[in-house]
């Protein structure tokens, strides 16, 4: 499983690398035949996010309450950033702490969401500018879902008021 999995999977102690899986040497572009054995963690971590991942590894050491699950920004092989969902796990052998660790490139993710943000940024500035009365209907409830400046002083309502209530229900 460890092997064949898709997901990055790696196995530390002390923060310095001891296992790693095929899917793991590829997220961060390395060949399939490097050996990143005794190197340390944070040599894969962008500089932006070193000081924030040193400080959950120190954490983790002392037994104190660190995230399981973050994103953070990794560094590949040849320099380039990428953002990345850890998921972190500790765990015992032979009275030795061990760091286990899934990670996943969720870069395309991230811009995805930001483009969807900035067009929900464009639309808004939009609809709030149209000078009639407008309004966004759920078409299986019928109830008012939005609606701009123009439709709210033509209900003679808030937004809060009206936003629920079907058009019937406003009494136009």
């Amino acid at each position: 499983v460890f092997l064949s999995s898709r997901d990055a999977i790696g196995v530390s102690k002390v923060g310095i690398h001891v296992f790693i899986n095929p899917a793991y040497l590829e997220l961060f572009g390395f060949p399939p035949d490097a050996d990143l054995a005794g190197k340390p963690v944070l040599d894969l971590i962008a500089p932006k996010s070193r000081d924030r991942i040193k400080e959950y590894l120190l954490r983790r050491a002392r037994r104190e309450p660190v995230p399981s699950t973050y994103e953070t920004c990794g560094l590949r092989a040849d320099g380039s950033e990428f953002d990345m969902s850890v998921n972190v796990s500790r765990y015992e052998e032979n009275g030795e702490d061990h760091t286990l660790v899934i990670l996943r490139d969720v870069t395309e993710r991230k811009r995805t969401e930001e483009t969807q943000r900035a067009s929900e940024k464009k639309f808004s500035a939009i609809f709030g500018l149209i000078p009639d009365p407008t309004t966004i209907t759920d078409i299986e409830t019928g109830s008012i879902v939005d609606l701009n400046e123009a439709a709210a002083r033509w209900f003679g309502r808030s937004s809060e008021e009206v936003i629920g209530l079907t058009t019937a229900e406003v009494q136009v």
